[in-house]
């Protein structure tokens, strides 16, 4: 992966994304709503699904469906951002690299013994949203 330098974004008018998280999970997130739109989704980055105030990685809606993606790059907080995000919405996937799938499958499985019926939880990989 290649990262441009400030003074490149500089000089090339580049619009940057000031969400959370680190270059790689900035990039994640402005694929999968790219990803997302093109396949006819309202896609916003750290995002809110009303009522709610907590920030979700990238909301989705569609015919009256919402889906949040919680990309996951680090592990320390999957379980309360699963959590917090399934409290305002009813379908979460947690969007990984392919070296933690099974890392994201073990504690998707431990959230999944106290969800409720109405909410769904899922992994993907992230190369699912390179266009």
């Amino acid at each position: 992966m290649l990262v441009l330098e400030a003074k490149a974004v500089t000089q090339l008018k580049i619009k940057q994304h000031f969400g959370k998280g680190g270059f790689k999970h900035q990039l994640y997130c402005q694929l999968i709503k790219n990803w997302l739109e093109t396949q006819g989704w309202k896609a916003r980055i750290e995002a809110t699904a009303y009522p709610s105030k907590k920030l979700i990685d990238v909301i989705a809606e569609k015919d009256k469906e919402t889906v949040g993606y919680e990309v996951t790059l680090h592990f320390e907080n999957l379980e309360g951002n699963i959590e917090k995000d399934l409290a305002a919405i009813n379908t979460l996937i947690i969007v990984v690299e392919d070296k933690d799938v099974t890392k994201a499958q073990e504690v998707i499985e431990k959230c999944k013994q106290t969800l409720t019926p109405n909410k769904h939880l899922d992994v993907s990989t992230i190369n699912k949203f390179f266009l």
